[in-house]
């Protein structure tokens, strides 16, 4: 598959700093972001703006930090953004390598499933701290297919169990909201 390298400067499309930027794409077409060279009447027509300031440490090490003016550059100019969406039609349908998405998509549980090596990745990542701490949360949803496929219960787990897991919140009034721990009476003056 060829890739196509191209860079510009945002200042040919409106930015108030030359920033050089690349991009690499399966489509040759992505090229025509490139407008050449920054003309020098293009560099005179603005004023240079500083977004950083260079400086030597007391120890004589070279140091830099940005200042305001760096901020206005996060964001790309609208002629960009046009030029961009121009191409799209393009980029689209000289993309070489894209695969075709499937008629039916499956549902995420059934890719799941299919891949039984799914189970033995989350053992090999030691997940089950991410698990307890997932299982503890006041508004987690689980939707009801999917909770066949969780343990029980795991090691290390304060009483997270399945059963818990798939009570409704309405059935645990009366409960105390964390289990093992006496409910707190607090004295009014």
């Amino acid at each position: 598959m060829a890739v196509s390298r191209v860079g510009w400067w945002m200042r040919c499309f409106g930015a108030s700093t030359d920033k050089r930027q690349y991009a690499y794409a399966n489509s040759p077409h992505i090229r025509k972001l490139d407008r050449g060279q920054l003309p020098r009447n293009r560099k005179a027509d603005k004023t240079p703006t500083a977004t950083s300031v260079r400086y030597r440490d007391e120890h004589g090490k070279k140091c830099w930090h940005g200042t305001a003016e760096l901020k206005h550059t996060e964001t790309y100019p609208s002629d960009f953004g046009a030029s961009v969406a121009a191409l799209y039609d393009e980029l689209k349908s000289t993309a070489c390598g894209c695969p075709a998405l499937p008629a039916k998509l499956p549902s995420a549980l059934e890719v799941f499933e299919e891949h039984p090596e799914i189970l033995a990745l989350f053992a090999g990542a030691d997940l089950d701290a991410v698990y307890i701490y997932l299982r503890g949360c006041k508004y987690l949803c689980i939707p009801a297919v999917w909770k066949e496929h969780f343990p029980v219960k795991v090691a290390g787990s304060p009483g997270g169990s399945r059963k818990r897991a798939r009570e409704s919140p309405n059935s645990r009034k009366g409960r105390r909201s964390s289990p093992g721990k006496a409910p707190v009476s607090r004295k009014v003056p």
